[in-house]
């Protein structure tokens, strides 16, 4: 069978004239994030685990439909030191999850660095964050590591985590519209989230 001739001269390419394109933004609805936190209904750490020398927290984690069981020995305390309310109840977390010290210190200090380099206009979600973290004497980091004990130190990370949750999802401000042109809330609740799902490495 006889092969086809080669063609001896190519056809001209057609001439493509460049278009701009840029990237649409989310509709609000796309973007909200958060989903998976706003199921939480609060962090409780009751007890610590000793493995290797080294000391992991048990985060017990409790979504709405785990509270919502009846509590026959339900109850709220208060803590003389610090007046901070204490959930103690019956019910039975939806997940714990073992975490370091050292684990809180590098979210408290990835969220810091986040919100420091996010923009330079002033955001309510962003400043809320911020005012909050500026309270290093009582969360996780050196000064908290160098003055208190596994004991001491479970209250002071169970009122971090919970209101680090409750910061990401907007705190008391619902308006997800005025967030939309914020970069932190749309990645925010992510690292949040991450962090209270990662099982032990």
């Amino acid at each position: 069978m006889a092969s086809m001739p080669l063609p001896t001269t190519l056809a001209p390419l057609r001439h493509m004239d460049s278009v701009y394109t840029a990237p649409l933004r989310a509709s609000t609805a796309v973007r909200a994030p958060g989903r998976a936190l706003r199921l939480i209904d609060h962090i409780d750490i009751n007890r610590v685990v000793i493995r290797d020398g080294v000391t992991y927290y048990v985060l017990e984690i409790y979504d709405d439909r785990s509270v919502r069981q009846p509590k026959s020995s339900a109850q709220r305390e208060v803590d003389t030191k610090d007046h901070t309310v204490i959930s103690v109840s019956s019910a039975i977390p939806t997940y714990t999850v073992e975490k370091r010290f050292s684990e809180f210190e590098a979210l408290r200090n990835k969220l810091l660095v986040c919100f420091e380099n996010l923009h330079p206009g002033q955001c309510s979600y962003c400043d809320a964050f911020l005012d909050f973290l500026a309270q290093s004497s009582t969360q996780p980091g050196l000064v908290v590591k160098m003055t208190t004990r596994a004991g001491q130190r479970k209250a002071i990370l169970r009122n971090f985590i919970n209101e680090v949750v409750r910061l990401a999802i907007g705190g008391d401000d619902r308006d997800n519209e005025s967030k939309v042109d914020c970069d932190g809330w749309s990645f925010i609740p992510s690292i949040v989230e991450t962090f209270i799902r990662e099982r032990l490495q």
